[in-house]
């Protein structure tokens, strides 16, 4: 009679508990990023009344006699399905789509992570999300992203950067007679930001396959190194070997840098690679331009965007865009093994593994999606009707108590 008493006790506690998870799920249906709890049971234990006895001879076997002695909590789970995006129209509101945590610095040390992307840049340029935790990821320097993770902080000043490489690209007509000219201009810029045109002037040789081509200022400065030659082979690529020997060059490289002095004595002279390894030399018009250069003149920042690979782009003044850093993501062996410490954080365990911080898009990592923050994966009709089945299980638990009560009642009574 008692052990139906203390079954039900075990009943109501862990009908008290997943009443507790469902409650915290409900509370948080709107909490950004968000990931709901389930309650599991397992049966207790049990009091063998009877073992059980295998087959011999003319006694079959017979079959163990347990009483159980009620239920226990098996496991409270946190489950990382996709909450729904919701668009806020805000650049650095960030949201994954897929696996992955952002980032965070903890001030009293080490990593935290979270699904909650409502960023803002402080007043050092800092990332950094609503309690003031930097945001990791990698930086960028002239553009190149740095392969080492850290604070991400961005200037919004754009500091001036001399172009080093041009690059051509598209066809130079390969039915075009011996002389043929096609020019064409290329702004860049010195080491203080100063710009500067120059002209390209491409003539097609007498010898097969091949143009020389002349860099000019357009003021009038003295450019070293500034003739040199494309040979193209049969199939219309560049031969890399004969363009390479005929400007004395020595592979990889093809071609030689010219340099200019700006005149300026606060400016350092400008070495410039022109790259012509993607021109074609085809049966059609010639349509060669110089499609970019690497340097800038120095400028305030407009705007950033997001890429969905977590690349930020920086729009700065006079039309130029920059990769300014990029958003890492950490990927988890378990995410459920993470231990939640409020405020949407979550920290490692031992059977979560380390948090394995890379960029978005890779090894399973989610993407990206800029201008939109994560909702909660709280569904409140799964949650209403897992509350009812929870009210229920309470009520018959409580119920079994009543009954055993009634019958230990019954038992007193026999002797009066």
């Amino acid at each position: 009679m008692l052990r139906s008493l203390y079954s039900g006790v075990l009943g109501l506690k862990a009908h008290q508990v997943r009443m507790d998870i469902i409650g915290n799920n409900i509370a948080n249906v709107n909490t950004l990023g968000f990931k709901k709890s389930r309650v599991t049971f397992k049966d207790a234990f049990y009091q063998m009344l009877k073992s059980g006895n295998r087959s011999e001879g003319d006694q079959g076997g017979v079959n163990p006699s347990q009483v159980g002695l009620g239920v226990t909590l098996g496991s409270v789970e946190t489950m990382h399905t996709q909450g729904n995006l919701q668009n806020t129209g805000k650049s650095t509101d960030l949201a994954i789509d897929g696996e992955g945590m952002f980032i965070l610095k903890d001030p009293r040390g080490g990593w935290v992570y979270t699904r909650v992307g409502n960023f803002d840049f402080d007043a050092k340029g800092f990332l950094v999300n609503d309690q003031g935790f930097k945001v990791q990821g990698y930086n960028a320097v002239n553009g190149s992203l740095s392969s080492t993770l850290g604070d991400i902080v961005i200037s919004e000043y754009l500091q001036p950067k001399a172009t080093t490489e041009i690059k051509f690209k598209n066809n130079l007509d390969a039915d075009a007679s011996p002389g043929t000219t096609v020019t064409l201009s290329k702004e860049i810029f010195d080491s203080v930001g100063h710009s500067h045109v120059i002209d390209i002037t491409l003539v097609k040789e007498n010898t097969a396959n091949t143009w020389k081509y002349t860099i000019s200022h357009a003021d009038g400065l003295g450019i070293t190194n500034l003739d040199g030659y494309l040979v193209f082979d049969t199939n219309g690529k560049i031969d890399q070997t004969q363009t390479s020997l005929a400007n004395g060059t020595t592979l990889p490289q093809l071609f030689k840098n010219f340099s200019f002095d700006p005149a300026d004595p606060d400016a350092d002279v400008v070495s410039v690679y022109p790259d012509f390894s993607e021109v074609t030399q085809f049966g059609s018009d010639s349509t060669i331009i110089a499609f970019s250069q690497d340097g800038n003149a120095s400028g305030t920042l407009n705007e950033i965007t997001v890429q969905t690979d977590g690349t930020i782009i920086g729009d700065f003044e006079g039309g130029v865009r920059r990769i300014i850093g990029q958003i890492a993501l950490a990927s988890f062996t378990n995410p459920a093994g993470l231990q939640k410490v409020g405020n949407s954080l979550y920290r490692e365990t031992e059977n979560s593994g380390e948090g394995i911080p890379g960029s978005p898009q890779t090894l399973g990592r989610g993407t990206i999606v800029a201008n939109a923050l994560e909702m909660s994966n709280v569904d409140l009709a799964q949650e209403f009707t897992d509350m009812v089945v929870t009210q229920r299980g309470f009520q018959a638990n409580s119920r079994t108590i009543t009954i055993s009560d009634e019958l230990l009642q019954e038992l007193v009574n026999l002797k009066r």
